[in-house]
């Protein structure tokens, strides 16, 4: 088997992140059906602005939960 070169080296391993990351978001394509992000995001709104109320406590002011998460 001849050495590699550095240069060889590098352009294999980028070859290999390539090839994983590419076999990354095929498992993610085909993992179940897509999720809109619009109510995924209004969700985590929803959960962290009522962990903030419990934080804070109830009756506050919303402004100042919003600038404590």
């Amino acid at each position: 088997m001849k050495p590699t070169t550095a240069t060889q080296a590098n352009t294999l391993r980028e070859r290999s992140t390539l090839d994983a990351l590419r076999a990354e978001i095929h498992a993610g394509r085909t993992s179940g059906p897509r999720k809109n992000a619009e109510a995924v995001f209004a969700r985590l709104q929803a959960k962290y602005e009522a962990q903030a109320d419990s934080l804070v406590g109830r009756g506050s002011p919303r402004h100042l939960v919003a600038q404590i998460v």
